[in-house]
């Protein structure tokens, strides 16, 4: 993907496509919009010469910060910091994520992490002392991550169960009408970037719905994390391991 595109890239004149092109060019009949992903490759060949190491640091950097922000996040949400700590430990070490790491294309899943984390942050700042900074900047993150990745959509579930089991206030339903504004700018412009490319969002979003039994797989692969692979494939989802981990985690956590 990166390599095959060096000119594409190392080619600054070319900035306005990545927002205005599906993430693998016009070529690939592949509906993604992920210009965050695209800009990174463009900024790196710009500082240095397209190399594999380069790319490689880069992406272990990412995974550096993205553990950060988890731990910063947990130390906000009032955990005590060895559970913090142990947490954020297990996210930095735990082969699950090494696809995203050592896999070039695969830092969009680390910088979808990384905005989610820093909106998520912000979305905790606003709960707990209304401001106009911290409103600005949740939605700002919120907006960034639906343009790393599509799978930023499921934001405001998150702060949703947020909102309901953990913290109540008036103004999550000003931050919930402002999400629609943010989706529907994503929606356009990535309308306009896949052009023609058949896209059906109601499957999409169905599809989120009825594969929410992989949270049972992928809790399965963090007790064993065997077979694992970049490429999604067809799995038989085992639920005794990831049901175990959830209740040992439920009691840790709370």
């Amino acid at each position: 993907m990166v390599f095959d595109r060096e000119d594409f890239f190392c080619d600054a004149s070319n900035i306005n496509k990545i927002f205005s092109e599906p993430a693998f060019g016009k070529k690939l009949d592949i509906p993604y919009y992920r210009p965050i992903l695209n800009l990174t490759f463009m900024i790196e060949c710009h500082i240095r010469k397209i190399l594999p190491i380069n790319y490689h640091l880069f992406n272990i950097l990412l995974h550096i910060t993205s553990a950060y922000f988890l731990f910063s996040l947990l130390l906000k949400m009032k955990y005590e910091y060895n559970k913090a700590f142990l947490f954020t430990l297990l996210f930095s070490l735990h082969p699950m994520l090494t696809q995203s790491v050592a896999w070039i294309p695969g830092r969009g899943e680390t910088i979808l992490t990384i905005f989610i984390l820093l909106s998520f942050a912000e979305f905790i700042n606003l709960m707990e002392r209304p401001n106009y900074k911290s409103f600005c900047l949740h939605l700002l993150f919120f907006l960034l991550s639906l343009f790393s990745k599509e799978n930023a959509v499921v934001m405001p579930l998150i702060t949703a169960f947020y909102f309901y089991f953990i913290k109540k206030d008036k103004i999550f339903y000003k931050v919930l009408i402002s999400y629609i504004p943010i989706i529907l700018i994503w929606h356009y412009m990535r309308l306009y970037a896949i052009g023609g490319n058949d896209f059906n969002y109601f499957k999409m979003f169905t599809g989120i719905f009825s594969n929410f039994k992989m949270i049972f797989y992928y809790l399965e692969k963090i007790i064993l994390p065997l077979n694992l692979s970049a490429y999604p494939y067809k799995v038989k989802v085992n639920y005794i391991p990831g049901l175990v981990l959830m209740v040992l985690s439920f009691f840790i956590l709370f």
